[in-house]
This record gives C-alpha cells, sequence and structure tokens, in this order.
C-alpha cells in the first residue's frame, strides 16, 4: 500500500501542501472504495465495510484503582510524582492517573487499570520494566 500511495501521489510531488493533501485525498477514495482489492476476493475495501454496532464512549473513562492502590497522574514530560522526586514512566501515559501497589517493601507495581506496566524502585526511585529477582532473605 505505502509504495502505491508514493507512486501514485509523489511521483512528482504537488506544487503545494493543499494540492498534495488533495492528491492524497483522491487517492484513498481510489484505494479504498472504487480500487478491488486481491484479499478482498477483488471487492474494495467499502463495500466490505460494517459499521460495528457497539456504541464507544465519546471520551474514555477514567481507569479507576482499588482502595489499597496509591494512585499518581503522570505530567507532561511523562513523569509522576514520588515524596517530591520526579520519577519518569512513559509519555504515553501523559495525562493518564496510574496505581502504584505496594509488591515489596521496596518496590511497587506500577499498573495501568488492571496491567502490571513496570516496577518502581523506592530506593533508586526509578521505574524498572523488569520484574525484579527476589531478594534474598538474611538470617
Amino acid at each position: 500500500m505505502h509504495r502505491t500511495l508514493k507512486q501514485d501521489t509523489l511521483s512528482p510531488p504537488a506544487r503545494d501542501p493543499k494540492r498534495q493533501q488533495e492528491a492524497f485525498r483522491v487517492w484513498q477514495k481510489r484505494y479504498n472504495e472504487d480500487r478491488p482489492h486481491e484479499s478482498l476476493g477483488y471487492q474494495s475495501p467499502a463495500s466490505c465495510y460494517a459499521r460495528s454496532p457497539r456504541e464507544f464512549p465519546r471520551r474514555v473513562p477514567e481507569v479507576e484503582y482499588d482502595s489499597g492502590v496509591l494512585v499518581r497522574r503522570v505530567m507532561k514530560k511523562g513523569q509522576l510524582y514520588w515524596k517530591g522526586k520526579e520519577v519518569f514512566v512513559s509519555k504515553i501515559f501523559r495525562g493518564q492517573s496510574l496505581g502504584l501497589r505496594a509488591s515489596h517493601d521496596r518496590y511497587y507495581e506500577i499498573l495501568y487499570g488492571p496491567l502490571v506496566i513496570g516496577w518502581f524502585d523506592t530506593f533508586r526511585c526509578v521505574m524498572q520494566r523488569k520484574q525484579p529477582k527476589p531478594l534474598l532473605e538474611t538470617s
């Protein structure tokens, strides 16, 4: 698909962005509504499309956590705060609430809803993606 898009719309490119966008729009309409696709039994994608009967919310509801989970909002640069210190998690979670659930006296699981996305090391004040190895008990 990308090779076809490049060949049809960028050789040569349009003189300005507005004309280039129009070339993309025309190509997309032809690709999806007119052009038969072998993988679809030589039908167009538009002829095979069916709208989902499922209704989707306009806005995804805020993730909720159990009462024993600490909740932190991820800031613009992908960080959350722990006892006044910045901890980088990921920019992908900007504006989202993440849960911190104690898993050991040193580590917290970092949750996005029911998913564990990493572990927070409270000694080093860093997030790690891999589950920490169990600490050896001293007797």
